[in-house]
């Protein structure tokens, strides 16, 4: 029997694909795996940023349940006054996993940012610089700042917690910084009361940071240990 004749125009053929197609297929999985990439990359950055809010959520809650303990350090009228409780978190067995103590003013958490917790007044006081600094001139110059992970904490952490806390905000020590207070101290044109912040005051906040030009710590203080 003769074989069935192949139909067509010319330079077809059926049983395989064009040039032009396999290069339009492999432009599609070129296109596919740039998105997957970008999808896996902001993935993984969320967990992060999810991971180390939790850690800090932890810490406080755990540090809250010692409050007693840290009364005795407070110093009526003597504000400047502080107590570094990095070797106390340890003690405690407070300490994150995967955060390390750096000396005895404070820690350095499982993203490498640096926090100094102590007391000071009446408050337990956490000042959290993200990312790392270097001196010019006597000052503490950050070299990079997370505006990402400033606003999940300001958001998922620190707002969350408006009836729990004295002040939170960003201090910068070479321009003016910017924050709230709790249910108990906010109300006036001065004083923002936290639980109103609103999600693009806490994006201007954190994108406020002056990267290599000055020194910029997210700063929280509970209210009355």
């Amino acid at each position: 029997a003769s074989r069935p004749r192949m139909t067509g125009g010319r330079g077809t053929n059926p049983l395989g694909r064009s040039m032009i197609e396999m290069l339009g297929v492999l432009a599609i999985i070129g296109v596919l795996s740039v998105g997957g990439i970008a999808g896996y990359s902001k993935a993984m950055e969320k967990y992060k940023v999810n991971k180390l809010v939790e850690e800090y959520t932890s810490l406080m809650f755990g540090l809250m349940e010692h409050m007693d303990n840290f009364s005795p350090l407070r110093v009526e009228g003597e504000y400047q006054e502080r107590y570094y409780l990095a070797e106390t978190i340890q003690g405690l067995n407070l300490l994150p996993t995967g955060w390390k103590i750096a000396g005895k003013q404070g820690a350095i958490d499982s993203a490498g940012n640096y926090v100094y917790t102590f007391v000071r007044y009446k408050h337990l006081t956490f000042d959290l610089r993200l990312g790392a600094a270097e001196y010019d001139n006597g000052y503490q110059i950050i070299q990079s700042f997370s505006s990402k992970l400033c606003f999940e904490l300001f958001n998922n952490l620190l707002k969350p917690l408006h009836n729990s806390l004295y002040y939170a905000g960003l201090w910068k020590n070479k321009s003016a910084g910017d924050g709230y207070f709790g249910d108990k101290y906010c109300g006036d044109a001065e004083n923002k009361c936290l639980s109103e912040a609103t999600l693009s005051e806490i994006q201007n906040i954190c994108n406020s940071c002056s990267v290599k030009q000055e020194n910029c710590l997210i700063t929280w203080e509970m209210d009355n240990i």
